[in-house]
């Protein structure tokens, strides 16, 4: 990749790799290329990945979000989103942990926000059965975000910033000891 930085076989061989990276080897890979290479169409999802990570960082403003969250920021709450799918173990955890959280921290100014990466409708709205009523869900809802695994969580401020991003309830746990 290092001799065809500058051309075409270098971005697409670039590009081909990434998919099977890490978003921070990905990342040297695309930084590696020269810049007229990386503005080419054959490495514009690498470049969008990169973007999407770049934008997901702590103190980062997110754009793009959900109608339901924006009214959430907007009364002053912070926002919890939590991606996830119902095929994934990890992710039902995650929903018997976030529901203790909950019940630790309150809701009067942390609202979860629960969006779902499933294809099927069926398979989403039988996974959220047992989840508390009072949590925003969603369904394959986009918004600038990297999703590199799931679970993953970010809360956001009311101000629409990223506070923390998190594959562990115990990181968002110390966030919100933090900032409550």
């Amino acid at each position: 990749i290092k001799a065809n930085r500058a051309n075409l076989y270098g971005g697409w061989l670039a590009e081909r790799l990434s998919r099977e990276l890490p978003i921070e080897p990905a990342r040297e890979l695309f930084e590696g290329l020269s810049s007229g290479v990386k503005r080419t169409e054959a490495v514009a999802p690498l470049r969008e990945r990169v973007v999407r990570y770049e934008r997901s960082q702590v103190g980062c403003r997110v754009e793009n979000l959900p109608e339901e969250v924006m009214r959430e920021l907007q009364a002053g709450r912070y926002v919890l989103i939590d991606f996830w799918a119902s095929w994934n173990h990890d992710s039902q955890v995650r929903a018997r942990e976030l529901a203790a959280m909950t019940d630790r921290f309150g809701d009067a100014d942390l609202k979860i926000c629960r969006i779902s990466m499933d294809n099927s409708r069926e398979q989403w709205l039988s996974a959220i059965e047992g989840d508390p009523t009072a949590w925003i869900q969603l369904n394959g809802e986009l918004c600038e975000l990297a999703i590199e695994s799931l679970p993953v969580s970010y809360l956001l401020s009311p101000q629409g910033k990223i506070v923390v991003c998190a594959e562990s309830v115990d990181g968002l746990s110390k966030a919100l000891e933090e900032l409550f």
